[in-house]
């Protein structure tokens, strides 16, 4: 009877073992999109603005744009290091740095280039495979 019990206590706390790796994994490979998706929908209609004010020549507003850009991608930081390559990070993190600083010196066609190329590390980023192991431990 003693050997029934466990056995069925066993069980139990395999199916449950069972349950909460799967949870696990399925939170592992769709949160890091989510919050890259996140991010991105957030980010990009900032640098859309911060592109058309260096146009039309609102240096002051393109500048506050960035800002907000940069304090988002800053603020997510850890949170993506959790998911993603370190380095890719790390160079979205450098390009809206670099941005930021060509928006207070003011150079146009930097500045521009500098956007675009913020927006073509998070269409990088958006696009990795964040579940791989070496990206978790």
């Amino acid at each position: 009877m003693e050997i029934k019990q466990d056995f069925k206590r066993i069980k139990r706390a395999t199916a449950t073992a069972l349950v909460l790796s799967a949870l696990l994994l399925a939170f592992v490979c769709t949160a890091p999109q989510l919050i890259m998706h996140s991010l991105s929908d957030e980010v990009r209609p900032m640098l859309d603005d911060a592109r058309e004010a260096v146009l039309r020549g609102e240096p002051e507003k393109a500048l506050r744009e960035i800002c907000t850009a940069n304090e988002l991608i800053t603020n997510k930081r850890e949170l993506l290091m959790l998911f993603f390559d370190h380095s890719a990070v790390f160079t979205l993190e450098e390009a809206a740095e670099s941005v930021e600083r060509l928006a207070t010196v003011g150079d146009v066609e930097q500045l521009l280039t500098e956007l675009t190329g913020i927006e073509t590390e998070l269409e990088y980023m958006l696009h990795l495979n964040a579940a791989e192991v070496h990206n978790l431990f």
